[in-house]
């Protein structure tokens, strides 16, 4: 044999079937054991002192998502983040990527703007735009199910700015019943005046028209734009107003 011959070996490398329709990655009974075992946790992972009450209403705090990201080995990173000088006042915009050990992995966008922490210092409102897209992109990777943040209903849950959680008050049995409130709070029976007002959504078509040209981005403030919220609604008429056409 000539040692100086080169010997070639080729590779297969099996492709997954194609298929045009999208089809679930387990079983149903496997997905419908998954869900409820997440169910579960949420109920006996998250306490009390993970949820506040904001306007009578309960909403999970930073360490709510904190835990469920710990919980499942979710990974966040920080991807983008820039401050926006509007006159006398400035904003921040940070974008989070939240990544499952298997792969898949979210990227959320949040924003704070100086007016919704008075007095804060430039470091406050980073913080609360960086948690609230942090808290959003681990929302969002497991389904949302866990509901709208205390932080993006209040600048800061460490200000007294909210009538904290009172279990004396409430009465909450244990963590299901919190999570029963939770889900009233932002379900299907959320009160109408919660919802932007038409003048609102006027107004964010108005400037999405007038500022926006990427039709993806115009679909990211148009999407569901009359289910948002009033609070939701503001944030984003801020966040147009400091685009510059």
């Amino acid at each position: 044999m000539d040692d100086n011959k080169l010997t070639t070996t080729t590779m297969v490398v099996d492709k997954p079937t194609f298929s045009v329709l999208l089809k679930p990655v387990a079983t149903n009974d496997q997905i419908l054991d998954a869900w409820h075992n997440y169910q579960d946790l949420k109920t006996r992972l998250l306490d009390q002192d993970d949820f506040c009450n904001v306007s009578g209403k309960t909403y999970p705090k930073k360490s709510a998502f904190r835990k469920l990201a710990l919980a499942f080995g979710i990974s966040i990173e920080i991807i983008n983040e820039r401050r926006i000088e509007l006159g006398q006042n400035f904003a921040y915009e940070v974008t989070a990527k939240a990544t499952s050990p298997n792969g898949r992995y979210v990227t959320a966008f949040g924003s704070c703007h100086s007016d919704e922490k008075r007095g804060g210092k430039a470091s406050d409102i980073r913080s609360i735009a960086s948690t609230r897209s942090i808290n959003r992109s681990v929302s969002d990777l497991l389904g949302g199910v866990i509901g709208i943040s205390a932080e993006e209903m209040i600048g800061d849950t460490n200000e007294p700015q909210y009538e904290p959680f009172k279990p004396e008050v409430t009465k909450p049995n244990n963590s299901k019943e919190v999570f029963a409130n939770l889900f009233k709070a932002h379900g299907p029976e959320s009160e109408p005046e919660d919802l932007a007002s038409e003048k609102q959504v006027f107004l964010i078509r108005k400037l999405v028209d007038q500022k926006i040209s990427d039709e993806s981005e115009q679909e990211f403030y148009l999407n569901g734009l009359e289910n948002k919220s009033k609070f939701e609604a503001s944030g984003l008429i801020k966040r147009l107003l400091g685009v510059s056409v």
